[in-house]
């Protein structure tokens, strides 16, 4: 017979549904915006920051519930990231690294940058780069670095209570460093090292985080105040720009200096959004919808690939002299193939090692501590919805 905390953990692990419809909506958003049909396409990036903090928070808290010592709870963690991002994210540096020494493109530094996962700060301090097809890894960087750091204070602050504070203050620390930001930052390009750089994502991060923590007894109220919140900024946001270039909310935000105030507001719809998928019965049905549900379950492979693609097709394009309408279709449908194949034929081999090491061994007084402390402080772990048939 199971423990408590084992069927706890059980259920709390479960896919929550919907939210791969959302990581979908989110992908496909930014490839909009590199297509130039969406100019507020790249506030997926924001959404999938947020997204990040409270899957990943949500699966330490589990972890640590389930390990019986802090080596299994790292090892078992970092094993199955490593299994689930390091196969697809290496072989493309990889073949991008052989086909720039054999044609002789240099300097070598993007590429290598990319390899040690410092490409978000290499992107922060240099604007131009020879060939733009990996640009995007800047966000994958950013979240590789949070990984390396998140699962220790997870450890060491959920099992005290102080988790839910710590991730509000990490919140708050992000709107004051990019204030900080205005005075220490060379004015012509701090618009573009807060975008890229990454701390300044640990906002983002942190209310995905803070998500996960929970706030049970209150959330319905959460959800519409940070709903409300989050829309009064976007609006007030279109009225100071005169409702041009996305809703008042360009790419890195450089009017009137919205990137100090205007990331917090796009991350407070981005969270009423995670919590409307946990809460509303229909936004769930309509995000599980099976081909956007499935997109979801491939958007990291389908993040990766799309600049590779959808260049390739406008070279065919202009060498065929093909009509350009065909770009986004194309782009898009093969660029969803090419995930597929990936996922399928590549990334799916890896998968099946996730379990191979660092298996779970249920901890049972971890959760009853936190769930004592969290009834004292009001917060708690978020519970998903039970798994879908």
């Amino acid at each position: 017979m199971e423990s408590g905390s084992a069927q706890s953990a059980k259920q709390n692990r479960g896919r929550i549904p919907g939210l791969d419809g959302l990581r979908a909506i989110c992908a496909l958003l930014v490839v909009f915006f590199h297509l130039g049909l969406v100019n507020s396409g790249w506030m997926g990036v924001e959404v999938f920051f947020v997204l990040s903090g409270f899957l990943i928070t949500r699966i330490l808290i589990d972890s640590v519930e389930a390990a019986p010592d802090i080596r299994t709870y790292l090892g078992r963690f970092f094993w199955r990231r490593t299994i689930r991002i390091f196969p697809l994210y290496y072989a493309v540096v990889f073949i991008e690294l052989t086909w720039k020494i054999a044609r002789g493109h240099w300097p070598l530094t993007p590429a290598l940058a990319r390899a040690t996962y410092t490409y978000n700060w290499y992107r922060a301090f240099h604007r131009w780069e020879p060939t733009h097809y990996a640009n995007h890894f800047w966000s994958l960087a950013s979240e590789e670095q949070f990984y390396l750091v998140w699962p220790f204070a997870v450890y060491f602050l959920y099992r005290r209570g102080w988790l839910p504070k710590f991730s509000i203050a990490l919140i708050v620390a992000g709107v004051g460093m990019r204030i900080a930001g205005l005075w220490v930052l060379p004015p012509a390009v701090n618009a573009w090292i807060v975008y890229h750089a990454g701390i300044f994502q640990i906002g983002a991060l942190a209310t995905g985080a803070a998500l996960a923590c929970g706030v049970i007894s209150h959330l319905r109220r959460v959800s519409l105040w940070a709903a409300a919140l989050g829309i009064a900024a976007v609006i007030a946001g279109a009225i100071s720009s005169g409702f041009t270039d996305s809703l008042g909310f360009g790419v890195m935000m450089r009017a009137r200096h919205q990137w100090i105030w205007g990331y917090a507001a796009i991350d407070l719809v981005a969270a009423a959004l995670i919590l409307a998928c946990v809460q509303h019965e229909n936004i769930i049905q309509a995000l599980e919808w099976r081909p956007l549900r499935r997109l979801g379950q491939v958007s990291y492979g389908f993040y990766v690939f799309h600049p590779f693609v959808i260049g390739a097709v406008l070279i065919l394009i202009t060498r065929y002299s093909l009509p350009r309408v065909l770009l986004a279709p194309a782009g898009i449908l093969l660029t969803w193939m090419a995930a597929e194949l990936s996922f399928t034929g590549f990334e799916s081999r890896f998968l099946r090692m996730r379990d191979r090491y660092w298996s779970e061994k249920a901890a049972p007084a971890t959760r009853a501590v936190a769930e004592a402390t969290a009834s004292e402080t009001g917060y708690g772990v978020l519970e998903p919805l039970p798994e879908s048939e």
